[in-house]
């Protein structure tokens, strides 16, 4: 069962019979748009088979154990199998719907965002084009083809972009930061960055900060 925030609630067992609750609770801007790209319903009971429940509590107990790690991919971990549990449990609720895909197409459009938002919330992490493909429950192919449908480029190139329009940005505003320090913050390699950052643009970062800088001074103040 899926149950809106802030809502108070409470459970119990039938009989005597042992029981196991599972839960997760789930923050930031991507949940409402997600849980209803996918078609998920609310203060709904969802009814699982045997071999489900056991995969969901393994995928549970992957998630609540990885939080004692502590280390620096905890959050992306958690991140991308919290989005691939919720894409498991809309394929369990829509698996008996013969020849209809539980994707609608304004359903893909909103997963479509969802990605988006991932990519701009993790443009500085190590992300792969399965990573980004798995948080709406996509495979790499399909998820390129369709991404590629809607943006008119494919998703590796919309992280690429993004990723130099952040790094034109720090360099705008970050004047103590180093060449290789607005790479590294960007999630790329310094040699790359910089000739992606030249194609982009026509001049290196360290020019491209030197322009800005010469275009405030010469604004006349006030």
């Amino acid at each position: 069962m899926i149950l809106p925030s802030k809502l108070a609630h409470d459970y119990s067992p039938y009989g005597t019979e042992p029981w196991i609750v599972g839960y997760m609770g789930l923050e930031g801007a991507l949940v409402e748009s997600l849980i209803s790209a996918l078609q998920l319903p609310v203060l709904s009971t969802i009814v699982v088979n045997e071999h489900e429940m056991e995969q969901l509590e393994l995928d549970l107990r992957q998630l609540w154990h990885r939080r004692e790690y502590g280390d620096s991919d905890s959050h992306r971990f958690a991140s991308t199998e919290i989005y691939r549990i919720l894409a498991y449990i809309a394929a369990i609720i829509h698996k008996d719907k013969p020849q209809q895909h539980y994707r609608n197409n304004a359903s893909v459009k909103e997963l479509l965002r969802a990605a988006v938002r991932f990519m701009e919330q993790h443009y500085m992490e190590n992300l792969s084009l399965a990573n980004i493909a798995n948080t709406v429950g996509y495979s790499q192919q399909h998820f390129q083809r369709k991404f590629k449908e809607a943006y008119g480029m494919n998703p590796s190139q919309y992280l690429q972009r993004l990723r130099l329009l952040k790094g034109a940005q720090l360099l705008e505003t970050g004047p103590e930061l180093s060449v290789g320090d607005v790479a590294a913050m960007v999630g790329m390699e310094f040699n790359y960055f910089v000739r992606l950052f030249k194609q982009e643009h026509g001049i290196t970062p360290a020019k491209y900060r030197f322009n800005v800088r010469q275009i405030s001074n010469e604004k006349p103040s006030i």
